[in-house]
């Protein structure tokens, strides 16, 4: 069942045209994934160290992201999870020609709130023994897309739905289980790996 949640979760950064956003001198402004703050955040000083340029970021879900840029957000890059917000921006004219080039991946994985056990042989029993599940939104986060796909897989999503939390982000749902607030949460490796409060068990 381990196998389950190697889902390769692409992440994917482009150019946004010059002209669909307003100009600012001496910023780079970067849309970027929610559960790659602490990635880039220290890249970012570093960068604006090196190159006296200041460097902005709009965090939050993937395609959140993409639509505020299409609705006319200022952006200089977008980095996302996942194929699909770029293909959606890029269908508009909305991101520069031979810009979008894969940076890494990442991996789902299954965590519970660090203080408490849970006992299941596989990732449908798990599931189906939780009270309050999370992933994040399929509808603004890839990661929550490829969380469903992995539910659907191993069968559970549709008996899930009535308990099942969704969270903005995968950011916010690793949130959830940190607090208690889900007792399961289907989010991914990177994130339970700088979570101090999580513990992974799938």
């Amino acid at each position: 069942m381990k196998l389950l949640l190697k889902i390769t979760c692409l992440f994917l950064i482009v150019v946004i045209p010059f002209w669909a956003c307003t100009p600012r001198e001496n910023n780079l402004l970067i849309f970027a994934p929610a559960s790659m703050k602490e990635a880039l955040v220290p890249l970012g000083a570093d960068f604006e160290e090196r190159t006296q340029i200041n460097v902005e970021f709009n965090f939050g879900g993937s395609m959140t992201l993409a639509r505020q840029i299409d609705l006319g957000a200022p952006a200089d890059i977008l980095i996302t999870a996942g194929l699909y917000p770029m293909e959606l921006l890029q269908a508009k004219g909305a991101i520069e020609d031979n810009t979008m080039t894969q940076i890494t991946t990442n991996s789902l994985v299954v965590v519970i709130p660090k203080d408490r056990t849970i006992h299941a042989p596989d990732i449908r029993s798990l599931f189906q023994i939780s009270e309050r599940p999370v992933i994040a939104d399929p509808k603004l986060s890839p990661a929550g897309s490829y969380a469903k796909q992995t539910l659907e897989h191993v069968g559970v999503w549709e008996s899930l739905k009535n308990r099942l939390v969704l969270a903005s982000d995968v950011r916010n749902a690793i949130a959830y289980v940190e607090s208690g607030a889900a007792d399961l949460g289907l989010v991914y490796y990177t994130d339970a790996l700088n979570s101090g409060k999580v513990r992974q068990v799938f």
